[in-house]
């Protein structure tokens, strides 16, 4: 559930890679949490219509993005009675058989959405901390889609360097938007350079320093980041491609094309 809801923040908030969108404004980023918020409503009513012989039709937002507070309550209600009553041991059979069995998988995922939905600011702030502000009227209310509850906050902690020393600690200066955007970054495996993607597997923001410090260290990268010729726009691009030419880089051979593919 967390790795999930890692990656729809980043998405929401940060930049969303299967669209290629980046939100700009404070009221992209609250509609793309309100829509996020949409799709969590829906996994809890799917599964009700589709394994418990409903048929529920509320709807989270009107077309205009306004809330409607007698279907959001309508939808809490349902989860409520679907889940609360939901033992351990329950979960735990179906977070095995969620791979084999359609119902296991989407029950996983609406209890996780209710989990989500009923603590959504809690569990941003457990995320983001002081790098996002959450308006104090409105903790723990939903509200419609143009309002702006949501916003982040420029990070004064963000490593403003890259450097190579023992006595810096560059995880202690990584900003929290950061850290998410490093830890959620899908790892792939390569044969014989063909990404495949490893289902669940995501970047450690400390092997990413590990990784770089790699990067650093092969004459060919280094003489392309040190060219002065290059500003940093023209820069990258250049060391992606050498990088991923590059077939064998050690142990971080994964990890260094991960982030390289990521990028792209």
């Amino acid at each position: 559930m967390q790795q999930s809801f890692k990656r729809n923040i980043v998405s929401s908030l940060l930049v969303n890679f299967k669209i290629g969108q980046i939100p700009t404004t404070a009221e992209q980023v609250n509609n793309n949490i309100a829509s996020y918020k949409e799709e969590l409503a829906k996994a809890i009513i799917d599964y009700a219509n589709t394994y418990t012989e409903r048929n529920i039709t509320a709807q989270m937002y009107d077309e205009d993005g306004t809330l409607n507070i007698s279907d959001y309550r309508t939808i809490e209600d349902l989860a409520i009675h679907l889940f609360k009553d939901t033992t351990d041991i329950e979960l735990i059979d179906a977070f095995k058989m969620r791979n084999d069995s359609p119902k296991s998988r989407s029950f996983l995922d609406a209890f996780n959405a209710w989990i989500i939905l009923n603590n959504f600011d809690m569990l941003l702030k457990a995320e983001l901390k002081d790098s996002v502000n959450i308006k104090k009227s409105l903790l723990d209310v939903q509200v419609d889609k143009d309002v702006v509850k949501y916003q982040l906050v420029d990070e004064s902690e963000l490593v403003k360097t890259w450097r190579n020393s023992e006595d810096v600690n560059a995880l202690k200066e990584l900003g929290n938007i950061t850290t998410l955007l490093i830890s959620s970054t899908p790892m792939y495996d390569y044969n014989k350079g063909k990404p495949y993607l490893q289902p669940g597997k995501y970047v450690d923001p400390n092997s990413f320093f590990f990784a770089f410090a790699d990067i650093l260290r092969i004459p060919s990268i280094k003489r392309i980041s040190e060219n002065k010729r290059y500003n940093s726009l023209e820069i990258i691009p250049q060391i992606i491609d050498a990088v991923l030419s590059i077939s064998s880089l050690g142990p971080n051979t994964n990890l260094i094309h991960s982030i390289m593919y990521s990028v792209q």
